[in-house]
């Protein structure tokens, strides 16, 4: 449904152009598109397309200028839907992670969503609480909004179900999304993968203790069928 604005008086800089807005005058008006502003500076669709995309063109700065402050003025949005559809790209990237409650992983889609936006990409997270079954579910619901792009971190016990392990490959197997694995390997799943030196953890970790004297050492581990628990082991 279109939201009704009050659009505001023409700046001073456009005050003596020819500029045709009497379908937002003279009360509420309904979000604009491309083909309104083109209609009030009295250009075609396309330029007006041009020039908010910001892509090379001939067009003059005089009507660049026409084109971007009718624009702000009548207070238009890109339809993002509309644009992704054009360009292929949504700008979006998802993130599945397996514990929002775990403060690390937490910390973890903090970085994410700051690395995305510094790239100007939205961030879209969905929380698979450690179950199988929800993360192959928010694969399909990712791959449904036509995102470029998730980061997938499996539940810790992935690899302990045969039956879970197979369907979560199969997912994987046919999935047409770029995706990267974050943290935790899937046994035969051969794809981009990003995770801490968990060997070298274990490693630092145990040699601090004796340095400090220490000969009796144990160590408290997550499943053992998870990559990273075998590897500090």
């Amino acid at each position: 449904m279109c939201k009704s604005t009050s659009v505001p008086p023409l700046p001073q800089s456009l005050k003596g152009n020819t500029i045709n807005i009497s379908l937002f005058e003279g009360g509420p008006a309904l979000t604009c598109t491309i083909r309104d502003i083109a209609q009030a500076a009295g250009v075609s669709a396309s330029t007006v397309s041009l020039v908010l995309r910001g892509k090379e063109n001939r067009i003059s700065e005089e009507t660049k200028l026409r084109v971007r402050q009718i624009a702000k003025q009548m207070n238009y949005v890109p339809n993002q839907v509309a644009v992704s559809l054009v360009t292929k790209k949504t700008h979006t990237i998802g993130l599945i992670y397996a514990d929002m409650l775990n403060p690390f992983y937490s910390e973890l889609a903090v970085g994410v969503e700051r690395n995305a936006q510094l790239h100007h990409y939205s961030l879209l997270i969905c929380n698979c609480d450690e179950q199988v079954e929800r993360c192959i579910h928010s694969i399909d619901l990712l791959e449904s909004r036509c995102i470029d792009g998730f980061i997938l971190q499996p539940p810790e016990t992935i690899n302990a179900s045969p039956k879970q392990l197979h369907a979560l490959q199969e997912k994987l197997n046919t999935c047409r999304t770029p995706y990267v694995i974050l943290d935790r390997a899937i046994h035969n799943v051969f794809h981009d993968y990003v995770s801490a030196d968990h060997q070298l953890g274990g490693y630092l970790a145990t040699d601090y203790l004796i340095r400090l004297g220490h000969t009796r050492i144990g160590c408290i581990t997550g499943s053992l069928s998870d990559y990273g628990s075998k590897r500090r082991l």
